[in-house]
């Protein structure tokens, strides 16, 4: 599962760096800048790849959580449009974090 989610995350990143006809006009809505939308693909490109190395997979799924939770928020409340895909990665990142929370605990810092 972990890299079946890594490769889609990795496409929708690379679609979101190379800013198709729907993607330019999602960034557009939100107004932040193509600085946003890059850094949006690269945040995707990066958390799919982390899903590829076993040690850092949950890691990188709990990040792609949180990315995919704003996504969400973003369709809902600023741009509108179907979160249904953002909705599927958020469910399967999500479930490789919860996983991995004892993989994920290992590499934080213990207090």
């Amino acid at each position: 599962m972990s890299a079946v989610t890594g490769v889609a995350t990795v496409a929708a990143g690379v679609t979101t760096l190379i800013g198709t006809g729907p993607v330019m006009a999602a960034f557009d809505a939100i107004g932040a800048g193509d600085w946003f939308r890059l850094l949006t693909g690269i945040l995707q490109v990066a958390g799919g790849l982390g899903l590829l190395i076993p040690r850092l997979a949950g890691l990188a799924a709990l990040a792609l959580t949180a990315l995919w939770l704003v996504a969400i928020a973003t369709h809902v409340f600023l741009i509108g449009g179907n979160p249904a895909p953002a909705v599927a990665l958020l469910l399967l990142s999500a479930g490789l974090a919860w996983a991995r929370w004892d993989r994920i605990r290992e590499l934080l810092p213990s207090r």
